[in-house]
């Protein structure tokens, strides 16, 4: 019995999965929506997860020190629930542990460096995958 339900979540997961790619803005936030509320997500392909959580960790990124804006962008990937895309985890982990240290500023509780170094070296990776193979081996 208990197999049969977990085959059944797999098709739903599929056909939204199919659902996702049509492109329909409003259909895959409502669809998003409730896969989010019965913990559905787990049941979507990598690369649906990979289309719903990066606009999400790119927003939390480009909008530190806006705590409204923090704040609206952590509640939505809290309700996305652990299944995380790997390759985005270190991103969410960096941006979150940014919003509570920081990285402007002094403060004697914190060594903001560490985090901002490792921030930038994220984003030169990013750079690099850019580059052709010659280009990297000129630098």
């Amino acid at each position: 019995m208990e197999s049969n339900a977990k085959e059944i979540r797999q098709q739903i997961g599929q056909r939204f999965d199919k659902m996702y790619l049509e492109g329909d803005a409003m259909k895959n936030k409502k669809g998003v929506d409730l896969f989010s509320l019965i913990d559905g997500l787990r049941y979507l392909s990598t690369a649906t997860r990979k289309l719903i959580y990066a606009p999400h960790i790119q927003n939390l990124e480009k909008n530190l020190d806006n705590w409204a804006q923090e704040a609206l962008s952590v509640r939505e990937l809290e309700s996305f629930g652990s299944v995380i895309p790997d390759e985005y985890v270190e991103r969410l982990v960096a941006a979150l542990t940014l919003t509570y240290v920081g990285y402007k500023g002094a403060s004697y509780s914190f060594s903001r460096t560490s985090f901002i170094l490792m921030r930038q070296h994220q984003e030169f990776q990013g750079c690099l995958k850019n580059l052709t193979t010659s280009q990297q081996k000129s630098l």
